[in-house]
């Protein structure tokens, strides 16, 4: 009977590769205390409440994105095992039409039925109602792309690229949500607030593009 054993090597590896998920996990929080903040400065207790009721309704369109994420997961790291990269090629590509067709479906249900999904969470304060409602047409902006980042967030985690994906967690929960609330807002007042992860999304996916670049230099045929 084959008994196992730890192997240090082995578990740092593993913890390491998979350290931008923790790096997400972390940042929503510290996203939530950022903007909380912001708005609290700006709009007062109205501008936080309203900003709440956002991220309940991206809560669906992340869950779906990360479920593509994980999908292909272990398909990407098979593939790339045995070298098969015109594999990973087409998987990416197909991941990419389903993320950015799914992203254009959630943000037109967003700008066109912004006022029913809203009242779920918030209705009884017109002036909260109104701010959120406001919000909601510059932050769907996100849903464009942001599948695209998670995506290939996770495409970094299963080649082994934990630089990457840890860069790419970090930059659009962290880094450019924080510079973002610090620069944008003083530029076009609140609109700038719910500007900030639209404008981290497509900084982020820049970087995505120039890391996706960057490894497709170990794969020959990719």
């Amino acid at each position: 009977m084959y008994s196992g054993k730890f192997n240090l090597n082995y578990s740092a590896n593993l913890l390491s590769n998979g350290s931008s998920e923790g790096v997400g996990s972390l940042a929503a929080a510290t996203t939530s205390f950022v903007f909380n903040l912001a708005f609290m400065n700006i709009a007062g207790e109205h501008g936080v409440s309203a900003f709440t009721a956002i991220p309940y309704i991206s809560i669906f369109a992340n869950l779906i994105t990360g479920g593509i994420a994980a999908g292909i997961g272990p398909i990407i790291y098979y593939n790339y095992g045995v070298k098969e990269y015109s594999r990973i090629k087409g998987i990416l590509k197909l991941s990419t039409i389903v993320s950015l067709s799914l992203g254009t479906i959630i943000f037109g249900v967003i700008m066109f039925f912004k006022e029913s999904l809203i009242e779920l969470f918030v209705s009884s304060n017109p002036e909260v109602f109104e701010l959120a409602i406001n919000g909601a047409k510059i932050y769907a902006l996100a849903f464009l792309i942001n599948g695209l980042n998670v995506i290939f967030s996770g495409y970094f985690t299963s080649i082994g690229k934990a630089l990457a994906s840890i860069v790419v967690a970090a930059s659009r929960c962290i880094i450019f949500i924080i510079i973002g609330v610090m620069i944008i807002p003083k530029l076009f007042g609140i609109a700038g607030f719910w500007a900030t992860v639209p404008c981290a999304e497509i900084l982020t996916l820049i970087i995505v593009i120039f890391l996706y670049q960057n490894s497709k230099k170990s794969m020959i045929t990719i």
